[in-house]
């Protein structure tokens, strides 16, 4: 059992990780854009900051559900320095990705006022000029770039290792029944933190509302959450009942009065 703690107890280390990581990420959306939340008071900051973690699960848990299951598995195997190794792949490159987008809006808020939601792929796709603005993007906000790679940085220099120990998993009924029900608690708690707690529905964008002010809201939210949950939000269906050239040809916007003197009404 002592060996099955050992990689338990690592993975929580792992998780705080990314908590503290995406509070961070938080911090510094916060320093870009305190123009756009002023008058914060310390115990909305103090909530800010709290409650937001409820939202930052949600997103490391989205991120890292197969990183997770991996890594509880009750195996000798799973101690191998390739494994674990490969586990250390995983864990930086996903969570990379899921923090780039934090760092991507401490930019992009001032510009939209919102964290970013699932249109913004939408947007960049319609734009043929995305990759001609690169190189000013990255010149304006170098500072932001430095701060995303120091971040990674510290993912992989604090990265919890699993310690080098000689495994010893027995496989006794006692202990199958214990490791079967420890897999089972945990995949419940990640599920648990995928609907946000214990309440009828799934946590959502209003909820930020109930721990901050409405012009605060994006401060409790990360812009990975709003992605997420945006996703599958219905977009209204564009109708097109007759061609721009039919319009034209039918209607006269334009109406042109020849010989005739205006008469002001007003």
């Amino acid at each position: 059992m002592t060996t099955f703690k050992l990689q338990i107890l690592t993975l929580v280390k792992r998780i705080a990780l990314l908590c503290l990581a995406f509070s961070i990420s938080r911090l510094l959306f916060y320093l870009f854009n305190t123009v756009h939340f002023q008058n914060l008071e310390a115990e909305e900051i103090f909530s800010v900051f709290f409650y937001g973690l409820r939202f930052d699960i949600f997103s490391i848990m989205v991120c890292n559900s197969l990183f997770i299951l991996l890594s509880i598995i009750p195996s000798n195997f799973t101690f191998n320095n390739r494994y674990q190794k490969i586990l250390k792949r995983l864990f930086i490159l996903s969570n990379s990705i899921f923090l780039s987008f934090n760092f991507i809006d401490m930019a992009y808020f001032r510009f939209i006022g919102k964290r970013s939601t699932f249109d913004l792929f939408n947007q960049l796709g319609g734009q043929t000029d995305v990759i001609k603005q690169l190189p000013y993007y990255l010149r304006d906000f170098w500072l932001i770039i430095v701060l995303f790679i120091i971040t990674i940085y510290f993912l992989i220099k604090f990265y919890p290792i699993l310690k080098n120990v000689k495994p010893e998993y027995i496989y006794s009924k006692k202990n199958i029944i214990i490791y079967s029900l420890s897999i089972i608690i945990i995949c419940s708690l990640t599920v648990l933190s995928l609907r946000g707690g214990i309440q009828r529905v799934p946590i959502d964008f209003a909820d930020a509302g109930n721990y901050a002010k409405p012009q605060h809201v994006s401060l409790v939210l990360n812009s990975s959450f709003t992605l997420i949950k945006s996703y599958s939000r219905q977009v209204l269906e564009e109708y097109s009942f007759f061609s721009l050239k039919t319009a034209l040809n039918s209607i006269e916007p334009v109406k042109h009065y020849k010989n005739k003197i205006f008469k002001n009404q007003n």
